[in-house]
């Protein structure tokens, strides 16, 4: 026999003969920040955390980014998904997709936050380097081409 508990913010399945079986957000709402592992994005993600969100994380730096889950889980009861992935590389996108749909996410919120490495007005800095490097060559996606051409 199951039975569903609310825990703050947290709705908990429990099961007599096999404990906790299943722990979701009350909120039910799960938010996707990139660049999750310092600055801008890592605040973002304690706010949403603290607003009883579920995360997915995802940054280069995975260390980072499992340390985050551990504070985060402990602090707030929330789930924190992890996806270490350098956003800059072709196809990166699509391993984040691919990831949240493998584990059955779905995103409520997405804050697109992968930093740029560049100071300055974005279009210039972004326009020069593809125009120093070429389409494709500048350390940008597919769609910063697009969006420069």
């Amino acid at each position: 026999m199951r039975k569903s508990i609310l825990l703050g913010n947290l709705e908990c399945t429990l099961s007599a003969t096999e404990g906790l079986v299943q722990r979701r957000s009350f909120v039910g709402k799960t938010a996707l920040v990139t660049g999750a592992s310092s600055g801008l994005g890592l605040e973002f993600s304690k706010i949403f955390a603290e607003n009883g969100y579920d995360l997915v994380v995802v940054a280069r730096n995975e260390g980072r980014l499992y340390q985050l889950k551990g504070d985060l889980e402990e602090t707030y009861g929330i789930t924190v998904w992890v996806c270490a992935s350098d956003l800059s590389r072709e196809g990166a996108a699509l391993d984040v997709f691919d990831f949240c749909m493998e584990e059955g996410i779905a995103i409520d919120c997405l804050v697109n936050n992968a930093g740029l490495r560049d100071q300055g007005d974005f279009f210039k800095c972004r326009l020069a380097k593809a125009t120093r490097h070429g389409p494709g060559q500048h350390g940008g996606s597919d769609a910063d081409d697009q969006m420069l051409h």
